[in-house]
């Protein structure tokens, strides 16, 4: 029995081992199959039924080197970042779990692993581009790819390479566009930096204390170097700034004490403050033409600075405030034509005090500037502007002058004068006296009369303040003075006649008078010159006037202009005198009560100020149409939220914010005006405003000047505009009709963003660009009729109009910047025709339904890498034709590369034209249809297309 047992047991043994052979013998293995690699160098195939493993075959091919690879588990994957750069021939086999078994090999397909760096990316941009995040094993040198794992890099990211001593010298890819903030700050060992050709903007602090930094080439392209972006880089001998550069940041080249020469290009329009402070060796300075102003401390303590040059036309108006202080160096300067003002210590050069053995001190100069040369259009000198040089301290410490000169200003007094002078006569100054700079007289305690001189033309701010013993201040009937500045005359107290005499005064500034506690409106008193133009806030504040010259309603005027009123007064009703001439600045500002405002039908209103009703959020109705008042001035009736209608003179301008937050303004009409400038913001958050007529003569309208008016709903711009400046009709979402003038150039950035209502827009032939985010997000967009003529549309310019169906591009493009018709789903067909044209990034990115049909024969080099990055179906080397209606696709010849991205069969769209339906395509010119446009991927290669079309 047990051996019966023994035997039926290996009976089984054998018959269960004769199945598994039979079983797993010469069953053989499939080749993998749809062997493919991703961006992210991964290596991917499908499943071999019954795989244990898999082996991936890999031969370098320049070197013949196996770096072959089992996959021992049944994953169907593996990364590829392990190989080196170079060519592979890759192919894969299943492994069997039978050793007897057959496997065979799938197709070998060819991988060529790029060139890295060893830095850390991070995708941006919907995926689109690569963004260099950080340090990873760098070398020394550093060469950052134009593209990485096949998508362009297009940033260096902030804080990227903070602080790595072991960089020495750094190359950038031409795809790279910006460098971020504090991206090499601290790179102490860093030497050499060469830019790439796409390099529009460094970032703060993006190269801060490369303290061996001697050399830095820079692209033409770039357009903005931000604050800090080179400060403390002392071994940068020379930088050459490219003609495409237009701002500079504060700070961005402080303190690079080897550089000997600066030439800022005329593209230059902003420079930022302190921005070459410090620049110990700089010795030959070129200004930019296109700055108007020098900013606060730009070239302080350039020690060596010997020239300074402008050049012929400059734009610049104003040298600010310290802009060359203890430039010790700087012999002469020659101040060019245009300039108005030169702010306070402007060139003020620090004097040193040596005290012998007995406590005397001795003053010490250190500035060698003997000569300045003032242009005639100097309006204002301010305090301490040329303390210190030695054109200013030799005449403050002789024995012999009176008063301190540059040019034709008066700029301050001996010692012994300013204690003694009493009485300042039309003889006083030198012939030919302009101007009396800021602070210049102030603190003559004896004086008590001024009879200012006929020549003078502008006292500057401060310069007879606190001299509090006059009495008199008179100008003749031949008086030149036009302007008497701020704080002026301020803290004059017994100050009782004042005699504004003459045809010439303009401008009266803030505080002009202020202080001055005996100053009333006797007939002795001439305040306000019927030339007047401006009294700025304040000018009587604190005056007699302020106390005994308040009227029945609680107004203050002095002379016939309206220049304040009482605060412990309730004023709701103000009827405004028939002879007053002008409202000062801020006159009525925060007045609560004020309701209602009438003027004198014939009245003598010219001007009203800046900021005049400010804040009176009480104010309802208002009519200025009788009067002769021309301009509204800046914030004029900022948030006068209760005004609900307001009746214009004929004006020429609107001002900055004049009518801001005016929430239940409802209509606007310039249709009689004469209006050329719409200021900033002057309509902004005008929420119920439904109706503008602009009128006839407009030629600029300001940056956001409607913005958030989501109440307008139509707007026509004159034949005189010629450009609508950036954010103007921003969030207009009730907007539904616009019409463009004639001679409209440019549409600014972001001018009509999250106009929703928008249907058709159609532009006239003078239009040349198209910003970015022109118009970004405005869904309901149906139509767009671009103009022959228009060379650029920028980045994001139309992006999420969802429901744009129909547009045609004009062949005089140059250039569609990043993603700007991306996300315009309804879009089927869009035809590329201009030689020239470049393209951004994802320009198409999300337009499920488009075809691109263009005359380029392949990838043109002006086209980013990822200009189609949704891979819409592309039609190459179309022929094409144009009537009065715009370009349109002719014909087309089928070859190896003609059709791209071509999935599916239904995924091409047909062409379209103006005016005409599209029939299908013929194989003979003016022949039958052969073929639908979904048919034509059959198509025999070397077969020529033509468009049938119809008249619709």
């Amino acid at each position: 029995m047990k051996r019966l047992k023994i035997a039926i047991l290996i009976s089984l043994i054998l018959g269960a081992l004769t199945l598994f052979v039979g079983c797993g013998k010469g069953e053989d293995l499939a080749a993998p199959k749809q062997l493919d690699y991703n961006i992210e160098n991964e290596l991917s195939w499908s499943p071999v039924e019954n795989a244990r493993g898999y082996y991936v075959e890999i031969i370098n091919v320049a070197t013949g080197e196996d770096q072959s690879k089992e996959v021992k588990r049944t994953s169907t994957k593996i990364s590829l970042s392990f190989l080196a750069e170079g060519d592979y021939e890759i192919r894969v086999k299943a492994v069997s779990k039978d050793e007897d078994a057959k496997t065979k090999w799938s197709e070998t397909i060819h991988f060529q692993k790029g060139y890295e760096t060893g830095c850390v990316y991070t995708l941006i941009n919907d995926d689109t581009e690569y963004r260099l995040a950080r340090y990873g094993s760098a070398p020394a040198t550093i060469y950052i790819e134009d593209v990485y794992r096949n998508k362009p890099v297009t940033e260096i990211g902030q804080r990227a390479f903070k602080g790595y001593a072991v960089i020495e010298n750094v190359e950038i890819g031409d795809n790279v566009r910006i460098i971020g903030d504090n991206a090499f700050y601290g790179c102490r060992n860093l030497k050499t930096v060469t830019l790439g050709e796409s390099v529009s903007e460094i970032g703060v602090s993006a190269f801060q204390s490369c303290n061996q930094l001697a050399s830095i080439t820079l692209n033409e392209g770039l357009t903005t170097i931000e604050s800090s972006a080179f400060t403390y880089c002392r071994a940068l001998t020379s930088i050459a700034f490219p003609s495409t550069l237009q701002s500079i940041g504060s700070h961005s080249f402080s303190d690079c004490s080897a550089l000997e020469e600066v030439v800022l290009p005329d593209t230059l329009t902003s420079l930022g403050g302190a921005a070459f402070e410090a620049n110990t060796s700089l010795k030959k300075l070129t200004i930019s033409g296109g700055l108007t102003e020098i900013p606060t401390g730009a070239f302080a303590r350039c020690q060596s600075l010997e020239t300074v040059s402008f050049p012929e036309g400059n734009l610049l108006k104003t040298i600010g405030g310290n802009a060359f202080r203890d430039c010790f160096k700087l012999a002469s300067i020659t101040i060019p034509e245009g300039v108005e003002t030169i702010m306070a210590s402007a060139f003020y050069m620090k004097v040193l005090e040596e005290w012998d053995e007995d406590d005397n001190v001795t003053l010490k100069l250190q500035s060698a500037l003997n000569e300045v040369k003032l242009p005639t259009t100097i309006k204002g000198i301010g305090l301490d502007a040329f303390y210190g040089t030695k054109i200013y301290m030799d005449q403050l410490l002789t024995d012999v002058a009176q008063y301190v000169y540059v040019g034709d200003w008066v700029l301050n007094a001996t010692a012994s004068l300013k204690s003694s002078l009493e009485e300042l006569t039309y003889d006083s100054f030198k012939e030919g006296t302009y101007g009396i700079a800021d602070g210049a007289l102030k603190g003559c305690q004896s004086l008590i009369k001024v009879f200012l001189p006929d020549s003078i033309r502008y006292l500057g701010n401060g310069c007879l303040q606190v001299n509090e013993k006059i009495r008199i201040f008179e100008t003749t009937e031949d008086s030149k003075l036009e302007t008497v500045g701020a704080y002026a005359l301020a803290g004059c107290q017994i100050l009782t006649e004042v005699m504004l005499r003459g045809s010439k005064v303009k401008t009266l500034e803030e505080g002009a008078f202020a202080g001055c506690g005996r100053l009333d409106n006797t007939e002795e008193n001439i305040l306000t010159p019927k030339s007047l133009t401006k009294v700025g806030k304040d000018a009587f504040a604190n005056t007699k006037l302020a106390t005994e010259g308040i009227d029945a309603s609680g107004i203050i005027y002095a002379g016939n202009w309206l220049v304040g009123y009482n605060p412990a007064a309730t004023i709701t009703s103000v009827e405004v005198r028939e002879d007053t001439a002008g409202i000062s600045d801020y006159a009525l500002a925060n007045c609560e009560d004020l309701a209602s405002l009438k003027f004198a039908e014939a009245g003598e209103l010219k001007h009203i100020g800046r900021g005049a009703f400010f804040r009176c959020m009480q104010l309802d109705l208002l009519d200025l149409s009788f009067t002769n008042v021309r301009r509204i001035e800046d914030y004029t009736f900022y948030a006068c939220t209760s005004l609900s209608s307001v009746e214009l003179p004929r004006l020429t301008s609107i001002g900055r914010a004049a009518f801001y937050n005016c929430m239940e303004l409802n209509k606007i009409n310039l249709s009689y005006a004469v209006v050329t400038t719409i200021g900033k913001n002057a309509f902004a958050g005008c929420i119920n405003l439904e109706t503008v007529d602009l009128g006839n003569s407009l030629t600029d309208i300001g940056e956001g000047a409607f913005y958030q008016c989501s109440g307008l709903k139509e707007i026509r711009f004159p034949g005189t505009l010629t450009s609508i400046a950036d954010y103007a009709f921003f969030a207009c979402q009730g907007l539904k009709e616009v019409t463009f003038g004639s001679q409209i150039t440019k549409i600014g950035n972001c001018a009509f963003v999250g106009c929703t209502q928008i249907k058709t827009l159609s532009f006239s032939g003078a239009l040349k660009e198209i910003g970015d985010y022109a118009f970004y997000d405005c869904k309901e967009l149906l139509t767009v009729r671009l103009n022959d003529g228009l060379e650029s549309i920028g980045d994001y310019a139309f992006l999420g109009a969802e429901k744009l169906v129909e547009m045609k591009l004009p062949g005089t493009l140059k250039s569609i910047g990043d993603y700007a018709f991306a996300y315009n789903g309804a879009l089927k067909m869009i035809l590329l025709d201009s030689a020239e044209l470049s393209l951004g990034e994802s320009v198409f990115y999300a337009c499920d339904k488009l075809t691109v049909y263009t005359t380029a024969e392949s990838l043109p080099k002006s086209w980013k890498t990822w200009w189609n990055s949704s891979f819409c179906p592309v039609l190459w080397g179309c022929m094409v034709s144009k009537d009065d209606k715009g370009s349109y696709v002719t014909s087309i010849k089928a070859g190896e590369t003609w059709i791209e991205n071509a999935w599916l069969p239904d995924s091409l769209s047909a062409p379209e034209r103006f005016g005409y339906k599209f029939l299908g395509w013929a194989t003979s010119e003016g022949g039958e249809v052969s073929y639908s446009t979904a048919e034509i991927v059959n198509v025999e290669s070397g077969t020529t297309l033509y468009a049938v079309w119809v008249e619709d």
